[in-house]
Protein backbone atom coordinates (compact mmCIF):
# COMPACT_ATOMS: atom_id res chain seq x y z
CA UNK A 1 0.00 0.00 0.00
CA UNK A 2 1.17 3.16 -0.93
CA UNK A 3 0.85 6.60 0.94
CA UNK A 4 -0.77 8.35 -1.26
CA UNK A 5 -3.55 5.55 -1.41
CA UNK A 6 -4.23 5.82 2.22
CA UNK A 7 -4.62 10.05 1.92
CA UNK A 8 -6.73 9.28 -1.41
CA UNK A 9 -8.99 6.74 0.46
CA UNK A 10 -9.39 8.76 3.37
CA UNK A 11 -10.83 11.85 1.23
CA UNK A 12 -13.47 9.15 -0.41
CA UNK A 13 -14.55 8.19 2.67
CA UNK A 14 -14.90 11.71 4.18
CA UNK A 15 -16.91 12.90 0.89
CA UNK A 16 -19.44 9.65 0.85
CA UNK A 17 -20.12 9.67 4.42
CA UNK A 18 -19.29 13.26 4.69
CA UNK A 19 -17.39 12.85 7.80
CA UNK A 20 -13.97 14.89 8.92
CA UNK A 21 -11.59 12.38 9.59
CA UNK A 22 -7.82 13.00 9.53
CA UNK A 23 -4.93 11.08 9.04
CA UNK A 24 -1.70 11.64 10.71
CA UNK A 25 1.77 10.57 9.79
CA UNK A 26 1.30 8.36 12.74
CA UNK A 27 -1.60 7.04 12.00
CA UNK A 28 -0.04 6.23 7.47
CA UNK A 29 3.24 4.70 9.40
CA UNK A 30 0.67 2.52 11.64
CA UNK A 31 -1.94 1.31 8.75
CA UNK A 32 1.09 0.76 6.49
CA UNK A 33 2.39 -1.53 8.70
CA UNK A 34 -0.86 -2.92 9.77
CA UNK A 35 -1.71 -3.63 6.51
CA UNK A 36 1.30 -5.84 5.41
CA UNK A 37 0.50 -7.79 8.26
CA UNK A 38 -3.12 -7.62 7.27
CA UNK A 39 -1.92 -8.95 3.77
CA UNK A 40 0.56 -12.05 5.20
CA UNK A 41 -2.61 -12.90 7.73
CA UNK A 42 -4.95 -12.63 5.05
CA UNK A 43 -2.83 -15.75 2.88
CA UNK A 44 -2.19 -18.01 5.97
CA UNK A 45 -3.59 -21.58 4.79
CA UNK A 46 -6.93 -22.75 5.91
CA UNK A 47 -8.48 -25.69 4.67
CA UNK A 48 -11.16 -23.91 3.37
CA UNK A 49 -8.60 -21.48 1.39
CA UNK A 50 -7.19 -24.71 0.19
CA UNK A 51 -10.08 -26.06 -1.03
CA UNK A 52 -11.03 -22.95 -2.83
CA UNK A 53 -7.83 -22.41 -4.56
CA UNK A 54 -7.52 -25.85 -5.76
CA UNK A 55 -10.90 -25.40 -7.37
CA UNK A 56 -9.71 -22.19 -9.33
CA UNK A 57 -6.15 -23.55 -10.33
CA UNK A 58 -8.20 -26.47 -11.74
CA UNK A 59 -10.15 -24.50 -13.55
CA UNK A 60 -8.11 -22.38 -14.77
CA UNK A 61 -6.08 -24.49 -16.21
CA UNK A 62 -8.89 -26.53 -18.11
CA UNK A 63 -9.93 -23.00 -19.75
CA UNK A 64 -6.22 -22.58 -20.98
CA UNK A 65 -6.22 -25.36 -22.74
CA UNK A 66 -9.19 -23.96 -24.78
CA UNK A 67 -7.94 -21.03 -25.37
CA UNK A 68 -5.61 -19.80 -28.50
CA UNK A 69 -2.55 -17.68 -28.29
CA UNK A 70 -4.74 -14.43 -28.87
CA UNK A 71 -7.31 -15.47 -26.43
CA UNK A 72 -4.57 -16.79 -23.69
CA UNK A 73 -2.95 -13.26 -24.14
CA UNK A 74 -6.23 -11.77 -23.56
CA UNK A 75 -6.97 -14.05 -20.50
CA UNK A 76 -3.60 -12.86 -18.76
CA UNK A 77 -4.21 -8.99 -19.29
CA UNK A 78 -7.67 -9.77 -18.02
CA UNK A 79 -5.70 -11.61 -14.88
CA UNK A 80 -3.68 -9.07 -14.28
CA UNK A 81 -6.68 -5.97 -14.33
CA UNK A 82 -7.94 -8.31 -11.56
CA UNK A 83 -5.26 -8.46 -9.55
CA UNK A 84 -5.23 -4.24 -10.01
CA UNK A 85 -8.83 -4.45 -8.95
CA UNK A 86 -8.52 -6.92 -6.32
CA UNK A 87 -5.42 -4.93 -4.24
CA UNK A 88 -7.24 -1.40 -5.04
CA UNK A 89 -10.82 -3.37 -3.22
CA UNK A 90 -8.71 -4.79 -0.06
CA UNK A 91 -6.55 -1.45 0.57
CA UNK A 92 -10.04 0.90 0.45
CA UNK A 93 -11.61 -1.72 2.43
CA UNK A 94 -9.38 -1.82 5.16
CA UNK A 95 -8.85 2.16 4.79
CA UNK A 96 -12.40 2.41 5.74
CA UNK A 97 -12.36 0.02 8.04
CA UNK A 98 -9.80 2.34 9.83
CA UNK A 99 -11.57 5.54 9.43
CA UNK A 100 -14.66 3.62 10.77
CA UNK A 101 -13.46 3.29 14.09
CA UNK A 102 -12.04 6.46 14.10
CA UNK A 103 -15.81 7.96 13.39
CA UNK A 104 -16.35 5.49 16.14
CA UNK A 105 -14.57 7.01 18.70
CA UNK A 106 -15.32 10.53 17.46
CA UNK A 107 -19.28 9.91 18.16
CA UNK A 108 -18.74 7.59 20.98
CA UNK A 109 -16.90 10.45 22.93
CA UNK A 110 -19.59 12.83 21.75
CA UNK A 111 -22.27 10.61 23.27
CA UNK A 112 -20.59 10.43 26.47
CA UNK A 113 -20.37 14.07 26.84
CA UNK A 114 -24.22 14.34 26.11
CA UNK A 115 -24.62 11.84 28.95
Amino acid sequence: MKIDNVIKFTKQFNKEFKTKIKISNKDIRLLLNMFQEYIELTFKVSPVYNEILDKIVQLEEKLKNTLTDEQQDLFDEWDIYKEELNQYTSERSFIYGFCCNKQFNIEKGAYKKIK
